[in-house]
């Protein structure tokens, strides 16, 4: 009913601008013309199938590999895990040792003691820096494969997009399916539009993880270089290095 309206409105709409020395049956002709090139624009441009397809495909290959990303990710997150609960361990036990050394007023075991200690802290801070870098990987591994079933879901729209504006284009002027038509494609227009500025969101959140991951690489770095002017563990590296 609405659009029964609708075409109503765009054809007196076209009878006004229309001169006035126009028989009404001329009027007709030309509003119908005016109305049906309306209906039959492309809203969006329209890309070869062979594009489309191409992009499809390589999209679902990539959606893929982002299953595989995703659980290497988590390997190496649990690896970092468990190098720090050893080193956590390792740390309990000579609090426990600087402790008895403080009853037993051993007090050059306990100046070692703790000196051993802030080398084992140091370490611990940089293996949670790393896991916290890993966890950023995996939260962006998780982020590209969203963007990956973001892309695939524009290009099968795009695919089917394109079919209904073809079958659109190639209808006659009195062809009774006209409008339906029209509004088949326009309705497929609009789903591979809302599926693009929802594709262009992920591909936001790819970017500010890949961001995140940049900052606690800056973490990381700063963190090892405590630990290599730390010069008991300084030394430790250099006698590593002469053996």
């Amino acid at each position: 009913m609405k659009r029964a309206k609708l075409t109503q409105l765009l054809v007196l709409a076209f009878l006004i601008v229309l001169p006035g020395s126009a028989t009404p049956q001329k009027q007709n002709e030309e509003a119908s013309k005016f109305y049906e090139s309306l209906i039959r624009a492309p809203i969006m441009p329209q890309r070869d199938a062979e594009a489309i397809q191409a992009d499809l495909d390589n999209a679902k290959r990539e959606l893929q590999q982002g299953e595989k990303a995703i659980s290497d990710a988590q390997v190496k997150v649990k690896e970092a895990n468990d190098w720090i609960n050893t080193q956590k361990e390792e740390i309990d036990a000579l609090k426990k040792e600087i402790n008895a050394a403080k009853k037993e007023k051993r007090d050059a075991d306990k100046v070692l003691l703790e000196g051993q200690k802030k080398q084992l802290e140091l370490v611990a801070d940089y293996l949670n820096k790393i896991k916290d870098l890993r966890n950023g990987e995996v939260d962006l591994a998780k982020s590209r494969k969203d963007l990956m079933d973001a892309e695939a879901k524009v290009y099968e729209a795009e695919l089917d997009l394109r079919k209904k504006a073809s079958s659109l284009m190639n209808s006659s002027s009195d062809d009774p399916n006209l409008s339906k038509l029209a509004l088949e494609a326009t309705q497929a227009a609009e789903k591979t539009l809302t599926l693009m500025s929802t594709m262009t969101d992920k591909n936001k959140s790819v970017a500010d993880r890949m961001k995140r991951i940049a900052d606690r690489r800056v973490d990381l770095v700063k963190a090892r270089n405590k630990l290599l002017t730390e010069e008991r563990i300084r030394k430790a590296v250099e006698k590593n290095r002469a053996e």
